[in-house]
């Protein structure tokens, strides 16, 4: 029988069994851990001792103005054209990923090959990612619509009350339904890549077993990404061990919530269950 939700996943539980799973196959985990987060998209800032002063009517002018314009247009297509390599190479990546965790913890071994061989699934990963980004733009337009009127009433009306208002209305309405929407969605790549779901039905299955469990994920992936954050700490390294532990121990949890034979689990029996 499938554990419940709240107990399947748990903090402390997916953190010990992590470190046990990257401790049997840290090679694996470790360079499949560096592969997800290094595309894991979201630029880097960078350039922080640019003034664009130097290109005003000062400085270069009209000229300095174009160049400006024409480098920021170049940036934005190196980034669209980085992201969507990122979105690409993680379709092809994550079902081995987690594939491999699946294969360490029912059987307590795993060959690190296993990481590369998740290009079966890689067109409904892709386009379960393309669904996900969807629904979240779409959350962010729907929900930003009312304080985005209220702001837009402030600047037509030079009142920055109304501006304010607008801000404040956007972000409290925006950031609820982003969470509840997110945790809603959050599991839908470990039903495609373990269960080989198409987009549709990986939606309706993370959609209903987040039913009336939201408040535990968003205690579980609070504390577990503040886990993988303190790697960070060890000179930054470290963060790819922690994201290795956090990742094999969310789908520990994620196959104690929806598999019924868990207790035959070679590693999580050897962890005590």
């Amino acid at each position: 029988m499938r554990l419940p939700v709240n107990t399947a996943f748990s903090p402390g539980r997916a953190i010990s069994h992590g470190a046990e799973a990257v401790k049997r196959q840290p090679v694996g985990l470790l360079i499949g851990a560096f592969l997800m987060a290094m595309t894991n998209g979201g630029g880097g800032g960078g350039g922080s001792n640019f003034d664009p002063s130097s290109l005003d009517g000062t400085g270069m002018g009209g000229e300095g103005a174009a160049i400006l314009g024409m480098v920021a247009l170049g940036v934005a297509c190196i980034g669209c054209c980085m992201g969507v390599v990122f979105w690409l190479f993680r379709s092809w990546l994550q079902p081995g990923y987690y594939r491999m965790h699946r294969t360490l913890f029912t059987t307590g071994t795993v060959e690190v090959s296993e990481l590369f061989q998740g290009g079966d699934l890689f067109k409904r990963m892709a386009l379960w990612k393309l669904l996900k980004a969807l629904i979240n733009c779409g959350i962010v337009v729907v929900a930003a619509l009312p304080g985005g009127i209220v702001m837009l009433a402030g600047m037509l009306m030079e009142t920055e009350i109304l501006m304010l208002v607008g801000t404040v209305v956007m972000l409290v309405i925006m950031i609820p339904a982003l969470v509840y929407v997110a945790l809603g969605l959050v599991l839908g790549d470990h039903f495609v890549a373990l269960q080989e779901l198409e987009p549709r039905p990986a939606l309706e299955a993370s959609w209903e077993l987040a039913k009336g469990n939201r408040i535990s994920l968003l205690l579980y992936f609070f504390i577990t990404g503040f886990f993988a954050i303190l790697g960070l700490l060890a000179c930054c390294v470290g963060i790819f061990f922690t994201q290795a532990i956090a990742d094999a121990g969310t789908t520990e949890a994620f196959l104690l919530a929806t598999r019924d034979d868990w207790e035959e689990f070679k590693l999580t029996q050897d962890m005590g269950g």
